[in-house]
């Protein structure tokens, strides 16, 4: 079964969650693997051979050769420098929804025939996301209860069902799946 290297360089702890969180939904077949500096970012692609290479548009300051670039940027329209000799697969504005990167970046991997995972369809109940909501809010099991009129019961039961739908199991990870997906702001 074709399997296709991910590396992924991206300081910001949240963003490079929600990227390594998106690629592992699209295919079983991706191998991800995150760098945290520069250093180790030459090392792993000088070892590894990575078939793409996610990285932030500012953090790209070094020539790299032989692996397809995928850009985070901030915003697609000041668009930064980048090395010549370095090719760029494509470039992702890490403010779209979970969706548009998830679409983009199923296009991208398809290119190398990879079967993409069509699990989509355990898709949540708005009750669910109401309790992700408040779960990404930092209310507890009994708080959300309270604020439903439902027993903590029922609300551990609809967080196993979260739990299942979507593979997060922790409160950050549900936060970050929140702010991916528009149901709650960082704003806030």
């Amino acid at each position: 079964m074709l399997q296709i290297n991910v590396l992924i360089y991206e300081p910001n702890y949240l963003i490079k969650r929600a990227i390594m969180s998106i690629v592992a939904e699209i295919n079983n077949n991706l191998i991800i693997e995150e760098v945290t500096n520069i250093n180790s970012l030459k090392n792993t692609i000088a070892d590894k051979y990575p078939d793409y290479l996610i990285i932030n548009s500012l953090h790209l300051n070094i020539e790299i050769y032989n692996v397809k670039i995928i850009l985070l940027e901030q915003d697609i329209l000041l668009q930064n420098a980048v090395p010549q000799n370095v090719l760029i697969c494509d470039r992702i504005n890490i403010s779209d929804t979970k969706d548009v990167i998830y679409n983009k970046l199923t296009n991208i991997f398809e290119k190398h025939d990879l079967k993409i995972n069509s699990s989509k369809s355990d898709y949540l109940s708005a009750r669910e996301v109401e309790i992700v909501a408040l779960v990404a809010q930092g209310k507890t099991n009994q708080e959300i209860a309270d604020l439903l009129f439902l027993s903590p019961h029922t609300i551990i039961t609809h967080r196993k069902n979260i739990t299942r739908k979507l593979g997060i199991k922790t409160v950050s990870g549900l936060t970050v799946y929140a702010i991916l997906n528009n149901i709650i702001s960082i704003n806030n």
